[in-house]
This record gives C-alpha cells, sequence and structure tokens, in this order.
C-alpha cells in the first residue's frame, strides 16, 4: 500500500522531457575534517540507516584526527542521503537536526533542495519504486554494486508547483500515519496471539488442557 501510495504521487512525475535532478540540488561540499575547525561531528555512513523507516538512527561521534576517509561530504539537517551502493537496499534517509557538525559517507549521494523543491518531496520520489528500479539496473560490480553519483543527479523528473509538492507531501503522510496506526494494530495483536499460543502449548504439555465433550 506504501508503495502504490508513492507510485500514484508520482506517477506523471518521471520522463525524459524533466529536468536533472541535480538540477534542483545545491551543491554539497567535500572537506577533510582533519582540515576543519571542529574538534568532532557526526558521521553518517550505511549502518547510520534504518532503511526500513528510512531514518538516521545511529550517526557515530568521531574525533576529527580519526576521521575515516570516506567522511568527506559536509552534510546538514534536512538534506536526503540516498545510498549509491546496493541501491535495492534503500538506504534512504533525511537527516535530522543533530545539534553538531554532520558529514556523510562518500557511499552516499547528498541531496540538498533549492528552495524551488520541498525536500520531503525529494524524500519520498527518491523512495518510489520507479526510480529505484531504474537505479538498480544502472548498478555495476558483484561484490560491492553500485551506481555513479551522475546516475542519480542527472536523472530527469518534472516537478509540480511547490505548493502542489506541499500538498502530496501532506497527502502521503497522512495515508502513511494511518498505515503505522494499522501496522501497530496488527503487530500487538500477533504478539497476543503468540503470547496465547505459548500458553495453550505450556498447558498442554503439563496436563492441565481439560477435554470438553468427550475429546
Amino acid at each position: 500500500y506504501r508503495k502504490s501510495v508513492l507510485e500514484k504521487d508520482f506517477e506523471k512525475t518521471f520522463g525524459e522531457n524533466g529536468k536533472s535532478i541535480k538540477s534542483y540540488c545545491e551543491n554539497v561540499r567535500q572537506i577533510v575534517p582533519q582540515k576543519e575547525s571542529f574538534k568532532e561531528f557526526y558521521y553518517i555512513d550505511i549502518a547510520s540507516i534504518d532503511n526500513k523507516r528510512k531514518l538516521v538512527v545511529e550517526p557515530k561521534i568521531i574525533f576529527s584526527k580519526d576521521a575515516p576517509s570516506r567522511a568527506r561530504q559536509e552534510t546538514l539537517p534536512g538534506d536526503v542521503v540516498y545510498s549509491s551502493v546496493r541501491t535495492y537496499l534503500r538506504n534512504i534517509a533525511l537527516v535530522p537536526e543533530l545539534g553538531n557538525k554532520i558529514i556523510s559517507s562518500t557511499g552516499f549521494v547528498v541531496l540538498r533542495a533549492k528552495k524551488e523543491i520541498n525536500n520531503k518531496w525529494l524524500f519520498y520520489l527518491l523512495n518510489t519504486e520507479k526510480l529505484n528500479n531504474d537505479m538498480s539496473a544502472k548498478q555495476v560490480g558483484t561484490s560491492y554494486p553500485a551506481i555513479r553519483k551522475n546516475e542519480l543527479l542527472d536523472y530527469k523528473i518534472t516537478t509540480p508547483t511547490l505548493s502542489k509538492q506541499q500538498q502530496i507531501v501532506q497527502e502521503i503522510e497522512s495515508k502513511f500515519s494511518v498505515i503505522d496506526k494499522v501496522e501497530k494494530i496488527v503487530e500487538e495483536s500477533l504478539e497476543k496471539a503468540e503470547k496465547l499460543r505459548k500458553s495453550i502449548l505450556k498447558s498442554a504439555f503439563e496436563g492441565k488442557l481439560v477435554k470438553e465433550n468427550g475429546r
């Protein structure tokens, strides 16, 4: 259902007559932490992403002097990070406010929306089935399949007006909110059913089940 919601809202977005994604995004500064003035930073790598909830959940705090070689992309709250490695896993997230300097791994394409594009609209666009299937088809390599960053940045899209983008975001989040509530109810019901099953099995093995009607 989540997929169908996104496909419906973005069905008119794709096409060769559109503009490249990079034309809607700001340039992201490449830096070497050891040469900067800050002493530590939050580091976002693939392990920092919960690809089911599409969230940054475990950013590491790293001293600049100990920065790994992949820590090169200056990142801001509100940016979208899209893993260029194993795109079919869909490690995609909106970067939250972390209260300190943020740097992302070079394993991501970092997208910073310009004023004419809503960053959440861009985030949901990047989660669509079509875009991800197209990216997965462009991967090269076997043990470490990846796309070149320009494969995503040059991808053509057509954007509606900013107000329409905001409307689409609100509609998606409203529908997703309903799905979240349904999922919670289902998970709670399954948990109760599992506890009941275990209780019945325990009673059965202890010989505590009462026979009814001769059975």
